[in-house]
C-alpha cells in the first residue's frame, strides 16, 4: 500500500485526478450517475448514455457495487480515483497473502505483491474501473480458495461467497470465471486432495465451494437477474463474431516487454507507443504494459521450475492464460470461442492478468529458494546468469544498433504517422538500457549470495526489483488536473464544437454522454 500510495501521490496529497484510459471521458460520468441512484434516483433507467438505458442491467457502471456508495458522498472523480488507488493497495496485499501459502519468506511473498500490483498490467487497469476492481479480487478470491479446500468450514464458505458475490457485482465476468476455473483445481492441488484422486478427499470441499456459489448468486442477484435478462436481448446472446472476440489479442511480439518494459514505447505523459501495426482491432493496446519485474522476476521465475517446487500448478496457469491472450494469434482460440459462456467474452489481452499473478508467485518461489541453495549450487547457477547477461549485451547492443538505424525510422513514421518516430525509437533504445542495467545489477547481487546472510540477500533482490517496478510504473500512470473533470482545458477552446454523433473531449457535468472521444471520427484530426 505504501509503494501505490506513493506511485500516486499527487492524487493523494496534490488534488490530482488519475484520467488514464476510460476514466476521464467514460467512468467519472457513470459514477455521477450511480452517486445519484445511491443519493435517492432510480437505478431502473440511466438517461445519459446514448438514446438512455437499464442502469442496473449492465456490467460497466457496477450500480451496486458497495464501494461506490461513496460516489453519494463525494465527488465522484475524486472517489473514483481514491476508488483505483485503494484497489490497487488491495491487489498487493491479497496476491502477498496467496504467495504466503508457497513460500514462508516474508520478502519473496511481499515480493510477489508489489510485482502484481506495481507490474505493468494491473497499472495500466489504473483507469478502467471494473477491470481494476476484478483484477485485485480474483488473487483474494483465490486465497479464500485454499483456506476454505485447507480446512472447510462454514465461515470460510461465507467468505469465499462473499468475495465471489463482490466480483460478479463488480462487472467483469470473464475475470471472475477464470479465476474460479484457475483457483479451485489450485487450491485441490495446494492442499494435496488432487493426489490421489479420490472422492473422499474432494466431496466436503465441493460442497462448501456449492455453497458458497449459491450464496454469492444470492448477494449478486440484484445485478446479475436483469444483466443477464439484457444480455438476452443484445448481440451477445449468439455469441461475438470471431473477429469481434479476438479484438485486442496480445501480439506475440509484445511478449517482449515482459522483460523489457516500454520496448514499444508508452502513451503516457508523452506519446511514443509505436507498436499500433501489432496491435489488433486499433491503434491502442489493451494494456500498455505487460511487465512484472523486469529481467528481475522472470529470472528468478525459472528458479521455481525444479522438481518438487512448490506452486508448480502456476506455471500450467501462466502458459494456458498466456495462450489464450494471444487470441488471434494461436489457433487454440478457434477452439476456445465455439464454447458456451466462453464465446460471449472478448478481448484475449485480459487473460494476461492471470499470466502476471502467475510470474509473480512464480518468482517468489524462485526468490526463497535462492536464498536458501547451497554455496556450490549458486556459483554454477552465477556462471549460467552470466552467459544470459553477456547475450543480453549483445542483443542490447544490436537492439540499440537497430533503433538508431535510418530504416526502421522510416518503417516507425509510416506505422504511426502522430508519433514523433525519432523520440519514440530514443525511448525504445533507452528502455532496452535500462533493462541490461537491472540484469547486471541482479546478476552482481545472485554473485554475492555466499558472502551474505539469506535476509539480507533477499532484501537486496527485492530493492532491485521495486525500484525497477517503481521507475516503470511511473511512465505508465496517467493523471491530471482535478479541473479538467469540470472544464475543458484551454486547449479545447480552440477546438471546433464536436459534431453529430462525438462525445466532448472533456466532460463536464451536464453534457450529455454518447460514447468515447472522436469514436466516429473520419480522420486524426477530427478526432
Amino acid at each position: 500500500p505504501l509503494l501505490v500510495g506513493a506511485l500516486f501521490a499527487d492524487v493523494l496529497f496534490a488534488g490530482a485526478r488519475i484520467i488514464q484510459r476510460d476514466e476521464l471521458h467514460f467512468l467519472v460520468p457513470l459514477a455521477e450517475r450511480v452517486g445519484r441512484a445511491w443519493g435517492g434516483s432510480s437505478f431502473l433507467w440511466d438517461g445519459g448514455s446514448g438514446a438512455g438505458g437499464p442502469l442496473l442491467a449492465r456490467w460497466v457502471p457496477s450500480a451496486l457495487y458497495p464501494p461506490h456508495l461513496l460516489f453519494a458522498v463525494m465527488e465522484p472523480a475524486w472517489a473514483s480515483s481514491l476508488l483505483l488507488i485503494a484497489h490497487l493497495a488491495l491487489a498487493g496485499v491479497a496476491t502477498t497473502l496467496l504467495a504466503s501459502r508457497y513460500t514462508s519468506s516474508t520478502f519473496a511473498a511481499w515480493l510477489a505483491g508489489a510485482a502484481y500490483a506495481l507490474g505493468g498490467y494491473v497499472i495500466t487497469l489504473a483507469g478502467s474501473g471494473p477491470y481494476l476492481y476484478s483484477a485485485a479480487l480474483a488473487p483474494l478470491s483465490i486465497w479464500l480458495l485454499h483456506r476454505l479446500v485447507e480446512r472447510p468450514c462454514l465461515r470460510r464458505s461465507v467468505a469465499v461467497a462473499g468475495v465471489w458475490g463482490l466480483q460478479l457485482l463488480v462487472g467483469d465476468p470473464q475475470t471472475f470465471l477464470f479465476s474460479v476455473l484457475l483457483g479451485v483445481p489450485l487450491a485441490l492441488a495446494a492442499a494435496g486432495a488432487l493426489v490421489p484422486l479420490r472422492w473422499r478427499n474432494l466431496r466436503w470441499p465441493l460442497a462448501w465451494l456449492s455453497l458458497a456459489a449459491v450464496v454469492a448468486m444470492g448477494i449478486a442477484a440484484g445485478q446479475l437477474l436483469p444483466t443477464l435478462e439484457f444480455t438476452a436481448l443484445s448481440t451477445r446472446a449468439g455469441g461475438l463474431p470471431y473477429s469481434e472476440a479476438t479484438r485486442w489479442s496480445l501480439h506475440p511480439l509484445r511478449m517482449s516487454e515482459v522483460v523489457v518494459p516500454g520496448l514499444f514505447g508508452s502513451q503516457a505523459t508523452h506519446n511514443t507507443f509505436w507498436g499500433g501495426a501489432w496491435v489488433r482491432g486499433g491503434s491502442q493496446p489493451w494494456a500498455l504494459g505487460l511487465h512484472i519485474g523486469t529481467l528481475s522476476l522472470a529470472g528468478l521465475s525459472l528458479l521455481s521450475l525444479r522438481r518438487r517446487a512448490p506452486g508448480r500448478g502456476w506455471l500450467v496457469a501462466a502458459g494456458v492464460t498466456l495462450l489464450l491472450s494471444l487470441g488471434a494469434y494461436t489457433p487454440l482460440y478457434q477452439l476456445v470461442h465455439r464454447l458456451p459462456v466462453v464465446g460471449a467474452f472478448r478481448y484475449p489481452a485480459k487473460h494476461w492478468v492471470f499470466v502476471s499473478l502467475s510470474l509473480a508467485l512464480l518468482g517468489a518461489v524462485g526468490l526463497s529458494r535462492l536464498a536458501s541453495t547451497a554455496e556450490g549450487e549458486i556459483r554454477r547457477l552465477w556462471r549460467r546468469l552470466s552467459l544470459v547477461l553477456a547475450a543480453l549485451l549483445v542483443l542490447t547492443g544490436g537492439a540499440w544498433l537497430l533503433f538508431r538505424s535510418q530504416s526502421l525510422l522510416a518503417l516507425v513514421a509510416a506505422w504511426s504517422p502522430a508519433v514523433d518516430a525519432r523520440a519514440a525509437l530514443d525511448a525504445s533504445a533507452a528502455a532496452a538500457l535500462r533493462a541490461f542495467g537491472v540484469g547486471a545489477v541482479l546478476t552482481i547481487v545472485i554473485s554475492l549470495r555466499a558472502h551474505l546472510r539469506p535476509r539480507l540477500f533477499m532484501l537486496l533482490v527485492v530493492l532491485v526489483v521495486v525500484t525497477d517496478l517503481f521507475t516503470a510504473g511511473l511512465r505508465l500512470r496517467l493523471t491530471g488536473e482535478a479541473r479538467w473533470l469540470r472544464e475543458p482545458p484551454a486547449l479545447c477552446a480552440a477546438l471546433p464544437p464536436p459534431r453529430a454523433g462525438l462525445a466532448p473531449v472533456i466532460y463536464r457535468p451536464g453534457l450529455p454522454f454518447r460514447g468515447g472521444p472522436g469514436k466516429n471520427a473520419r480522420s486524426p484530426a477530427e478526432a
